[in-house]
């Protein structure tokens, strides 16, 4: 049985988190145009909204474009990410956008948005676009022996698996009591 610190830091194929990254962003993206159709009646400017507590300064955008132009902007960066380029800006960028409409609006809210918010976060602090994305095929044009894809550290599956264990342990737990 290896320690864990050397199991975390043991290498991985990266193929598997490169999908992941595509799926989830797919996913995002499709997540991205529901905002859109939500924006007009959720964050119309000239309705009340409810913030959660310690977020009252979060607000929304003043103008309905302008929330538009936020969930465009979220729809771009989960486009760099499914291509992989500047994927971790871009994981900064949605999960950041994201985190922005989650705290403006407490009468939208889900629990999963939050498993939305650390992922995409979380996936940017990973090597996801280490194959399966245009950083790996610009830098395999640039060198010619880079036939085969760098090998991820262990953690790069183990925090990911273990942000959806703690997010669904607790609401197992939850449902238990009554």
């Amino acid at each position: 049985l290896k320690r864990p610190r050397e199991q975390l830091l043991s290498p991985a194929d990266p193929a598997p988190l490169a999908c992941f990254r595509i799926a989830w962003v797919v996913l995002m993206l499709l997540e991205s145009m529901a905002l859109l159709n939500l924006s007009a009646t959720l964050f119309h400017p000239n309705l009340f909204h409810f913030t959660f507590t310690g977020f009252s300064w979060v607000r929304p955008l003043p103008e309905l474009w302008m929330v538009e132009l936020e969930i465009y902007a979220m729809a771009l960066a989960a486009a760099a990410i499914a291509l992989g380029i500047g994927t971790r800006p871009a994981c900064l960028l949605f999960a950041a956008g994201y985190a922005h409409f989650l705290f403006s609006e407490a009468a939208n809210y889900n629990n999963h948005y939050y498993l939305i918010i650390l992922i995409t976060f979380l996936l940017g602090l990973t090597r996801s676009d280490e194959t399966h994305s245009l950083r790996a095929h610009f830098r395999k044009k640039r060198k010619a022996d880079a036939a085969q894809p760098a090998p991820v550290p262990f953690w790069n599956y183990g925090i990911l698996r273990l942000q959806v264990i703690i997010v669904y342990l607790y609401a197992a737990i939850a449902k238990i009591s009554h």
